[in-house]
């Protein structure tokens, strides 16, 4: 996503224990989103980590041309892992 400005610093996430009868838990961390005209905050979270899986965290690029590109964090299904 093209947007016309970098986020603001991330925020402080408080990590508590992961819910009960959480499979293979793991924490990600909060990060800032860009939706329509402004950057919202989406706290961190506990999440199932799938097998062959990686996170991929939020990135903001600039590219050639001058403009900013905003890929949001995500988890992604890596080959070659066990």
């Amino acid at each position: 996503v093209v947007v016309p400005f970098p986020p603001p610093a991330a925020r402080v996430d408080i990590i508590g224990d992961p819910p009960v009868g959480m499979s293979n838990p793991v924490w990600v961390d909060g990060q800032w989103v860009f939706r329509g005209r402004r950057w919202t905050w989406e706290p961190g979270e506990w999440q199932t980590l799938k097998p062959k899986s990686a996170y991929a965290y939020p990135r903001v690029v600039r590219r050639s041309d001058g403009q900013l590109v905003w890929f949001e964090g995500t988890f992604r299904v890596v080959r070659g892992l066990p």
